[in-house]
């Protein structure tokens, strides 16, 4: 993936201390502020649907933690929050599944970066290769 116009000035730039002193999580500062620089990043390339979404979702929390099957194993776990509005659902008033698929693709690869730079690896986003969802009901406004 190229990185768009502008991406590196926003990783190369600290948040101010407000922005991540709002996000909760055992990871350090640098890192709490990767998601919201991310989400800025993803924005980069332009406005319509995903851009007017994305910029409402909040960043909650930022961990790193044991898994609950294996103590030798760490997930990245990422909480974010965002109100359900008319413009992410479809024509019953629901929550989109396809806006809600575009929400857990991007916040799964952004938690995946969060354990990469953690562990030393590169701060890039990579695609999903497989994604396999099962809604269980419908999400109203």
């Amino acid at each position: 993936m190229s990185l768009p116009k502008g991406a590196l000035a926003i990783l190369d730039t600290p948040l101010p201390p407000e922005v991540t002193a709002l996000i909760s999580g055992n990871t350090p500062e640098e890192i709490k502020g990767l998601p919201v620089k991310w989400y800025k990043i993803l924005s980069l390339r332009g406005f319509g649907f995903a851009y007017d979404v994305r910029q409402r979702i909040e960043i909650k929390e930022v961990s790193i933690e044991q898994t609950a099957d294996d103590p030798e194993r760490r997930l990245a776990k990422l909480v974010c929050e965002l109100e359900v509005l008319p413009d992410m659902c479809n024509a019953q008033g629901l929550l989109d599944r396809g806006c809600m698929s575009f929400l857990m693709d991007e916040a799964s690869a952004i938690a995946l970066l969060i354990m990469n730079v953690e562990q030393g690896r590169a701060n890039i986003v990579d695609v999903s290769q497989t994604f396999n969802i099962m809604f269980h009901r419908d999400v109203p406004v």
